[in-house]
């Protein structure tokens, strides 16, 4: 729904080349998002952090991390959320905003 209350939240793995998530990993993520939509908060699980919840910078903890989205109100269409980091692939997810 397109209202903006609706969030959706994604978990980032950083994976070995066997699909098993690292849980030594903690590259520097950064994240963006194209389309009609915002980042609303990051995450990594990690209490000792003091990263801001706005950071589109996070490390990874244990492996993971945390994208929250949000798609404008009003606004439908696709969301694609990347996620990259230094000597890392990739990762791209694309989400769908509907009225």
């Amino acid at each position: 729904d397109t209202d903006g209350s609706d969030l959706a939240f994604i978990t980032v793995s950083l994976v070995d080349k066997h699909g098993r998530v690292v849980p030594t990993a903690n590259n520097k993520l950064s994240f963006k998002l194209e389309g009609a939509g915002e980042i609303v908060a990051t995450d990594n699980g990690d209490s000792t952090s003091f990263v801001s919840f706005k950071s589109l910078q996070r490390p990874a903890f244990n492996g993971l991390c945390l994208v929250i989205v949000r798609a404008n109100p009003g606004m439908a269409g696709n969301l694609k959320v990347i996620a990259s980091a230094e000597g890392l692939t990739e990762g791209v997810i694309q989400l769908q905003a509907k009225k």
